[in-house]
């Protein structure tokens, strides 16, 4: 199979690990279903969420008609496809984070999330540590 470009779907893990994923066809299929390109096995990823496919110059990414829905940058895509570019973040189901990257650039790493140390409860009892 030819490879179409250097682009590829970073897929931020709940557990803080992050995969990579290499878009080699010109239709690529993310869902729970186990035929999906990238299996995502998540309750509220649909079994054919989203599909991102290639017109031959572009990248575009479009909803399969998921029940919990597709996001591009932040906003809802509807029936409608939509371009991607560099650095685009997807969000299945507002709880799966994809970001796409094109052409092997440097991706920004997420920001650790920060608290005020007043927020931080350590129960030396239990060696609990809640925020």
């Amino acid at each position: 199979m030819p490879v179409l470009s250097n682009a590829t779907l970073v897929i931020e893990l709940a557990t803080g690990d992050v995969a990579e994923v290499p878009l080699l066809s010109t239709t690529f299929v993310i869902g729970k279903a186990t035929d999906a390109d990238i299996v995502i096995d998540h309750p509220y990823v649909s079994r054919r969420h989203a599909a991102i496919l290639h017109d031959g110059v572009r990248f575009h990414i479009h909803d399969l008609g998921s029940t919990n829905g597709t996001s591009l940058n932040g906003e809802l895509l509807g029936a409608e496809r939509r371009q991607l570019r560099d650095a685009d973040r997807i969000e299945l189901a507002g709880e799966v984070m994809i970001r796409f990257s094109e052409n092997g650039s440097t991706l920004i790493r997420p920001a650790l999330p920060t608290f005020n140390p007043s927020d931080i409860v350590v129960d030396s009892r239990s060696r609990e540590v809640r925020i």
